[in-house]
């Protein structure tokens, strides 16, 4: 990579620069100067000063930083901070539509962020099913859902949690259910985390 295009991604990552440029006074300041340019601090209270600075804007980074990630999670974050897990089914289970989920927390998430949704890997569509409800007592929730039609079908029961973007789509979603058009969600937005999942196979009522 050129390095026109190393700083100019640089500049791109506001926090990541401060970070560094903190850094680099610190050193600076710690150091008495650069030698190899000839550069020297000759009074130490501008050791001082130049080196306050650096760690005001490494600590003006990691406040940054922390923030951020707070805003936007992981999906990995959120597995750990709530740690959801499915008890009810095993992978590949044969099930009958309503289907009545339950399992576990560690800490419970809000509860307007986490749906139950069906995924179906043939057409790759999801649909928002429902919500969940927890039990602070043992630390266990639980859902009954509708899946769509079919026998002999794989389906995905995933537990997600959405942020803003994917809660949007499920309210523009519902909508257009209520108007009797039942296709479903394409793409789920980058905030729609996967926090657990389970494969079961759907099996028309009438062949149980």
């Amino acid at each position: 990579m050129p390095w026109t295009d190393f700083f100019a991604k640089l500049l791109e990552k506001q926090t990541v620069l401060l970070m560094l440029t903190g850094i680099g006074l610190v050193l600076f300041a710690a150091t008495n100067g650069y030698a190899p340019w000839h550069l020297s601090i000759v009074y130490p209270i501008w050791q001082w000063i130049i080196g306050g600075i650096g760690i005001l804007c490494v600590g003006i980074a990691a406040l940054s930083f922390a923030l951020g990630i707070s805003r936007h999670p992981t999906t990995t974050q959120l597995k750990k901070k709530f740690r959801i897990a499915i008890n009810s089914h095993q992978k590949g289970q044969s099930v009958s539509t309503p289907v009545r989920l339950w399992g576990t927390y560690t800490s419970q998430p809000p509860e307007k962020n986490i749906f139950v949704f069906e995924h179906d890997p043939e057409t790759r569509l999801y649909w928002a099913k429902g919500k969940l409800s927890f039990d602070s007592s043992d630390h266990t929730w639980q859902a009954t859902v509708h899946l769509g039609p079919g026998d002999n079908k794989e389906r995905i029961l995933i537990i997600a949690f959405g942020g803003e973007n994917t809660l949007k789509m499920i309210s523009y979603h519902r909508r257009l259910t209520a108007c009797n058009c039942w296709e479903g969600m394409e793409e789920m937005p980058a905030d729609f985390h996967d926090l657990a999942h389970v494969q079961i196979v759907l099996r028309c009522p009438f062949n149980a």
